[in-house]
């Protein structure tokens, strides 16, 4: 599943890019593409990583588009 708002404005070949994604891993339920803050190249959320305890942390907050998510990084959330 994929939502989007009706003022997003999409890079090209970014909708592409989250479709295949999704077509080539099974386990992927939903997702989301990066929101950046108006007239800034910082990210505004980039979707949340929820623990095992069920709280969520934000991902990519205030980082400078683009920022690339590796593991290191949900595991330094906290």
């Amino acid at each position: 599943m994929l939502l989007l708002n009706n003022d997003a404005i999409l890079f090209q070949g970014g909708l592409r890019t989250l479709v295949e994604y999704a077509e080539n891993n099974g386990s992927v339920a939903g997702l989301q593409g990066v929101v950046l803050r108006y007239r800034s190249k910082l990210i505004d959320t980039a979707g949340d990583y929820v623990s095992e305890l069920l709280q969520t942390y934000p991902l990519g907050v205030l980082y400078e588009y683009p920022w690339i998510l590796r593991k290191t990084n949900i595991c330094n959330v906290r």
